[in-house]
């Protein structure tokens, strides 16, 4: 749905949100929190919504975990080669 850009424009900021909510829980593991900044990163490019890239942002700023940094990095590194 994500990927396809099938939901409305302002969904993206639910689906940011929510993914939120998985990247700042501690008991999820640094895959998934990777996967959940990857949804909210397609949604906010699919739709063009800056507020929801604000919020990608700043879970971005928000890692502290070395290991984390290191998958996102890998993550952002294969998304711009998506877009």
């Amino acid at each position: 749905m994500v990927e396809t850009a099938t939901h409305s424009w302002s969904y993206a900021e639910t689906i940011t949100e929510n993914m939120c909510v998985l990247f700042c829980r501690t008991a999820v593991s640094a895959p998934d929190t990777v996967a959940a900044l990857d949804i909210a990163i397609t949604a906010a490019i699919t739709q063009n919504r800056f507020a929801a890239m604000d919020a990608c942002r700043a879970m971005m700023i928000s890692i502290k975990e070395e290991e984390l940094g290191m998958r996102v990095t890998e993550m952002l590194s294969s998304a711009l080669r998506k877009y």
